[in-house]
Order: C-alpha cells, then structure tokens, then sequence
C-alpha cells in the first residue's frame, strides 16, 4: 500500500488531469469530467471521487498537496462552465479536509527529529526511573508512561489546532487561501507538552509511592 500511495500522482494542465498510480497512468479531459462525488467525513479522512463517462478514479487527503490540487481543478472546472457538477459545500468540506491533511503532514515533517529525539530522552529517563521500585507491574506502567507521552501529546496538539482550523475556516470560501498557523502551533505545543510532562511526573511518583 505504501507503494502504492508512493507512485501516486496528479498533474493539472491546461487541458487534462493526468492521473498515475504507478502501474497506469490515464489522461482525462476536462470537458470528460461529469460528476464529483464526496464520501468522506470531514478532518478525519475521506476521498474525492471523480466521475468521467461510465469510468472513475479517486484522490485521497494522503495525497500531498491534495489542498492546492482541489483549488486548482476547482478553478480549472469553473473556467469551462462546469460548476454544476459538483456540490460547493461539499467540495467546500473536502478541501478544507484536504487542506488540514497537508498542514498535519507538514507539522510531521517540520517536527519529526524533534519528536523522535524527545521521545528517546523521556524513554531513557521513564526506563531509568523504574530502578526507583521493585514491582514489576509498576515498573511496566513508567515504561508505558516513557513510550507513550510524547505521542499522546502529538495527538492532543492534532485534535486541539483541527478544532481550531475548523473555527478559522468554517466562514471562509475559496476565495480565502488556508494557510498554516505557525504562530498558534508554537503556543498549543508551548501549552500542552508541559502539561502532558507534567501529568507523567504525577503519575510516575503516584506509582512509586503507593
């Protein structure tokens, strides 16, 4: 499957979508393009489904840059009167989901060697406090705690800037560009690392000394 979504690609060009999948590339006109279809649920996943004739193909948010590539297909449809095919607001949804998908990719690809190096560092430490009691089930507990609280955090830091992205984009339209928000991302990981760390420290000497 990671091949698969690897060799994935969409190229717009004036005229046509060329859409590869690594084993076959198909070329498909504009003016060929009948329907566009939603099924997906917005912020968590979803699909774009793109009817031309009797076939179809579909583009997933996993797809890089899939934000810019609705807009841009969007803009390209319209130019040809083609507005009709599709529900705005759904396309609308899919975009912002869309969107949101690039920005977490991007966060994951800006952050990476930080989370992992951070997440080594609270492992080393979580492991090297489990010397601090005998019992083995407690010393499995400060070890989970050490795996998993870097995590947790990136996902709490996830659910708290998507809601944020929701409320920021819900009165836009197409006509706005969504951007990232940098300055927001710094202050939700400012606010909720030291709290999840924090947690952990509680939890691991509720564990030692009971």
């Amino acid at each position: 499957m990671y091949r698969n979504l690897r060799n994935t690609f969409v190229i717009l060009t004036d005229n046509m979508l060329i859409y590869s999948n690594g084993k076959k590339e198909t070329s498909i006109s504009y003016s060929d393009i009948i329907a566009l279809k939603f099924p997906s649920i917005k912020y968590t996943g979803g699909w774009m489904k793109i009817i031309y004739g009797k076939k179809s193909i579909r583009l997933t948010v996993v797809l890089e840059n899939i934000g810019d590539l609705i807009k841009e297909l969007k803009e390209k449809l319209d130019s040809l009167g083609k507005s009709n095919i599709y529900k705005e607001k759904s396309l609308y949804n899919f975009y912002k989901t869309s969107s949101y998908s690039d920005f977490s990719w991007q966060r994951v690809y800006d952050n990476f060697f930080l989370i992992i190096i951070t997440s080594i560092v609270n492992m080393v430490i979580c492991f090297g406090v489990t010397i601090l009691t005998p019992n083995m089930g407690t010393k499995f507990l400060i070890g989970l705690c050490g795996c998993l609280t870097i995590l947790i955090g990136s996902v709490l830091s996830e659910i708290v800037l998507g809601i944020i992205f929701a409320k920021k984009s819900k009165t836009l339209r197409f006509s706005s560009n969504l951007v990232r928000d940098i300055n927001s991302e710094k202050l939700i990981y400012k606010i909720i690392y030291p709290i999840i760390i924090f947690l952990q420290i509680i939890i691991m000497v509720f564990l030692i000394l009971k």
